[in-house]
């Protein structure tokens, strides 16, 4: 099964979430949103997806076949439902901070 971490980007628009599977082979997915994520499984499908094929479409090799096989697929979505989530707030967040830092006008 994978680990998964959450990435941030250098603006609180940019996510995204490393799989990795040990032994040296990561792979990650990403993302760029202005709002939050209004359908978070539906993107974690869409970047478990991207990991995947992305896994089928490196060159064959012992550690490749054990990622695709042993992972968790379903797993993994709920772990990236989870990440996006936590990207979501930290967004929401950082979206009132620069409402609150509007000057009012006089």
């Amino acid at each position: 099964m994978a680990n998964l971490h959450r990435l941030e980007g250098n603006s609180p628009e940019i996510g995204g979430i490393l799989f990795d599977f040990g032994g040296n082979l990561t792979k990650a997915a990403s993302w760029r949103s202005a709002a939050p994520i209004a359908d978070p499984v539906e993107l974690a499908k869409a970047c478990t997806a991207q990991v995947l094929n992305s896994l089928m479409k490196s060159p064959p090799s012992p550690s490749v076949e054990a990622a695709i096989r042993n992972t968790n697929w379903v797993s993994a979505v709920a772990g990236c439902a989870h990440h996006i989530r936590e990207w979501n707030t930290r967004l929401r967040a950082s979206i009132a901070q620069a409402v609150d830092n509007i000057p009012l006008p006089h």
